[in-house]
């Protein structure tokens, strides 16, 4: 049985790895992991099986260890009825858990990779132009500029952890822009209107490679990762300004380089992927008209300007949803029309519910308008560590009640043999180490069985799908199953086993 889990665990590995194509990866999924896991149950059920068998073989192969130790091995050969059902739970508790470990790390590694940044951590945006609600006739009402220190001492005043505010300036955002066919007379921009939105080309080569049906060939492809990768732009995408605001919205500090592009005219980018030969192409699209599409089905708003500019990657701290930023110069030469946009609110730590309400009640008031709300971005969630560290708390529980009745019971069918080592001088400590001896024993060897059955089929289910890019091995949770577990069952054990033996000094008693 173990050779054909042993067969089932290849095979199914083998196949998820014939092919690199994601759609033909994803049609055969089901087949792969029916495979994997009828391998895994095999091995877990041919090791129980052979669990018998590992502790006469270990017995054999202790003579060095401590006298407690092989002691309690010998018993455990001996009363494999007691002792081969307490180091199956222990197996299939740590088969379960290691198996959960290594796909919980690995799904949290992805969530980590695939998370969407709205700004850097615990840094919110506030946007300081709003549109007032639409009056009782349909009319709309112009947008309302926010007064800065006025929202920014309101926001303060709610939280006690705002370290910092900071103005971001971008291009007019779209305004009073009609639904509907744009009319060939009426210019994408005026005085009244903007139905123009900037973003940055990306040329033909750095697209990411997809499949026929849409899929990413290659997640881990340079062109496919990164700020503004399949974001689509917003009206905030382009900051206008210097260093300061490269550090608050970036999180980075300008380079040398960087600066210089600036000064010159240029633009730091955020991505590669949208530089070409060291020059960017700034596009305007008018969003009342569509066109196809250049890579892919459906449209995208037609592009009715575009200005090359040379420019200088730095890439964020995190990927922001920020195409990068030109000077004040260069945006006034361009005529972007620049005009503050929003404000960035960075805190010391991510607010609790509470502190978030007060703070929205703070931005709405100021705002003038209800559903105004302050959203930090809370970064890769946290959560995800309590969890897996839940995982090894559930394992460590039925370890340890499986090592404690094993324990008790070898105790309790030992006491003659304890009470004649009493009698010839053993330490009445001897009791106590046994104890503890045969809970790690019986954890010790259900434990690494246990990990060894979960983390290899867990790790060739991740290598035969389209996780495999996010493989992440818990080493210091599995060690933690592997090693703190099972001592802490011994010592467990050791703590509540009384050194002396009350029923025989009662039946000596009774003798005399």
């Amino acid at each position: 049985m173990l050779v054909l889990a042993a067969g089932l665990l290849v095979a199914g590995w083998l196949l998820g790895r014939s092919t690199n194509d994601p759609d033909r990866l994803a049609e055969q999924l089901p087949l792969v992991v029916t495979v994997l896991i009828l391998g895994a149950v095999l091995a877990v059920v041919a090791l129980v099986l052979l669990t018998g068998w590992l502790v006469l073989r270990l017995t054999s192969r202790i003579q060095w260890m401590p006298l407690s130790l092989r002691m309690a091995a010998r018993d455990s050969a001996r009363n494999r009825g007691r002792s081969v059902p307490a180091v199956a739970a222990v197996l299939a508790a740590a088969t379960l858990a290691s198996a959960a470990l290594v796909l919980s790390a690995s799904q949290q590694a992805g969530m980590r990779e695939s998370h969407y940044w709205g700004a850097l951590e615990n840094q919110a945006y506030l946007p300081l132009v709003v549109d007032p609600p639409a009056s009782a006739d349909g009319s709309r009402k112009p947008a309302v500029r926010v007064d800065v220190p006025k929202l920014s001492s309101a926001v303060a005043d709610a939280l006690g952890t705002v370290e910092s505010t900071h103005v971001i300036t971008a291009p007019e955002g779209l305004r009073n822009c009609p639904e509907g066919p744009a009319d060939p007379g009426l210019p994408a921009r005026t005085d009244t209107s903007n139905c123009l939105l900037f973003s940055l080309a990306r040329p033909q080569a750095n697209e990411c490679p997809r499949t026929p049906k849409g899929r990413v060939l290659d997640p881990g492809d340079w062109r496919c990762r990164g700020s503004m990768v399949s974001e689509q732009p917003s009206g905030r995408a382009i900051l206008v300004g210097g260093g300061e605001e490269i550090r608050a919205a970036l999180g980075r500090s300008a380079t040398a380089e960087a600066t210089a592009v600036l000064d010159a005219g240029g633009m730091v980018v955020t991505n590669p992927v949208f530089v070409s030969d060291g020059r960017v192409l700034l596009e305007g699209k008018d969003v009342r008209t569509q066109e196809p599409a250049s890579s892919g089905p459906g449209t995208v708003p037609s592009t009715v300007r575009s200005d090359s500019l040379a420019a200088a990657v730095l890439e964020p701290a995190v990927p922001v949803p920020y195409y990068g930023v030109v000077s004040p110069e260069t945006a006034e030469r361009l005529d972007l029309r620049a005009a503050p946009a929003g404000l960035l609110v960075q805190l010391s730590a991510y607010p609790s519910e509470a502190e978030a309400d007060a703070a929205s009640a703070a931005a709405a008031a100021v705002y003038g308008q209800p559903g105004m709300t302050f959203q930090a971005e809370p970064g890769v969630s946290q959560v995800s560590q309590w969890i897996t560290w839940s995982i090894v708390a559930a394992a460590a529980l039925i370890t340890f009640s499986a090592a404690g009745i094993t324990t008790g019971l070898s105790m309790a069918d030992a006491r003659k043999d304890h009470a004649v080592l009493a009698g010839v001088g053993a330490s009445p400590r001897l009791r106590k180490a046994l104890a503890g001896s045969q809970g790690l024993f019986t954890s010790g060897v259900g434990a690494v069985l246990g990990t060894l059955a979960g983390t290899v089929p867990a790790v060739l289910l991740v290598l035969s799908t389209d996780m495999r890019t996010a493989l992440e091995v818990p080493w210091l949770h599995l060690s933690a199953l592997l090693v703190a577990v099972p001592l802490t069952a011994a010592a467990l054990a050791w703590a509540f086993t009384r050194s002396g033996l009350p029923l025989s000094r009662r039946s000596l008693a009774e003798g005399h």
